[in-house]
């Protein structure tokens, strides 16, 4: 490939763009978290593996951009050397590892619990069992990552490369993206067709409304955050395939970086999607970045899941 170079401009607009994510993500998904646990009646199955997401994204986007952002202001040289490579590599490999399984167990859960309606039922998944959940997600995404890391190759010294082994990463890949798209595209197609004929005799007609536009609201914006999710992956994928033919050129070399944007900014595009879809929760969010002493009324800090009343908005 011919050597490249990134002009001043390039630099100094994907590094702002990096800079400004690597400050918006964690700070939105912190208020998210802090939304959800502030009052009991917010840590529903449902906002808890939300809230999960946001840390995952906030993490990601705390420590993915900055490194970013050392990668292109100084392209070509590498300035962390081979520690840094590793590094960068091992959080590029979390990105997309787990929001991907979380996103799976919050499809899942949406499924579940508008089938449970189906059947006039309000089963809720015990504390415990939730716990051995959220655990798990974890664990798989640490330990998915410290095999991949466990097999890298040696990196060079004042040049980044990438050095995952490619023999697992491929697989890693389409393991970590199909599999998941594949079960929200056949959940939520469930969900959808379990709406149109939701039913809950055992309960009076105006709380079976009250609790079916809720839930059905909840699954329709977390669709948005998903789709979002596999849309912002298209140009890595895209890119990735250039790297797998060794069609690589300086086109793909400068486009690396704004797809990594693209992937971090999505922690910045959940919390507005939130805001957005929530009323309540945006009302919250303006009371706190306007630095307002006064306490939020009760009645303004509703639960993610919106009421009927929210619904009709």
């Amino acid at each position: 490939m011919e050597a490249c170079i990134f002009s001043t401009a390039y630099k100094v607009i994907v590094c702002s763009l990096l800079g400004v994510t690597a400050v918006l993500s964690p700070l939105l998904n912190a208020f998210v978290c802090l939304t959800i646990f502030k009052q009991r009646k917010f840590r529903t199955t449902g906002n808890i593996l939300i809230c999960n997401l946001a840390l995952s994204d906030g993490l990601i986007g705390l420590t993915l951009a900055p490194l970013e952002v050392v990668y292109v202001s100084h392209f070509p040289r590498w300035q962390l050397e081979r520690s840094g490579t590793d590094i960068l590599n091992s959080i590029w490999l979390f990105s997309l590892v787990s929001p991907f399984v979380i996103v799976s167990a919050i499809t899942i859960e949406r499924y579940r619990t508008i089938k449970t309606f189906t059947l006039a039922t309000r089963e809720q998944i015990s504390t415990k069992k939730l716990l051995i959940v959220i655990t798990i997600l974890w664990l798989y995404s640490v330990v998915a990552v410290a095999f991949m890391a466990g097999n890298f190759t040696d990196a060079q010294r004042h040049v980044y490369n990438w050095n995952v082994n490619p023999s697992f990463y491929y697989p890693f890949l389409a393991l970590h993206i199909v599999i998941p798209l594949s079960i929200v595209v056949t959940a939520y197609y469930k969900i959808f067709r379990l709406t149109k004929r939701m039913r809950v005799d055992e309960l009076e007609q105006s709380a079976a409304t009250k609790i079916q536009s809720r839930e059905v609201r909840l699954a329709k914006t977390l669709a948005i955050v998903i789709g979002l999710l596999f849309l912002v992956w298209l140009p890595v994928l895209v890119i990735e395939c250039f790297y797998a033919t060794e069609s690589t050129s300086c086109i793909t070399e400068a486009a690396g970086p704004v797809s990594v944007w693209l992937t971090v900014f999505s922690g910045v595009m959940n919390p507005i999607v939130y805001f957005y879809r929530n009323p309540s929760l945006r009302t919250a969010f303006q009371q706190v970045v306007s630095f307002h002493k006064k306490r939020v009324p009760s009645q303004m800090t509703t639960r993610l899941i919106p009421t009927s009343d929210e619904h009709s908005n």
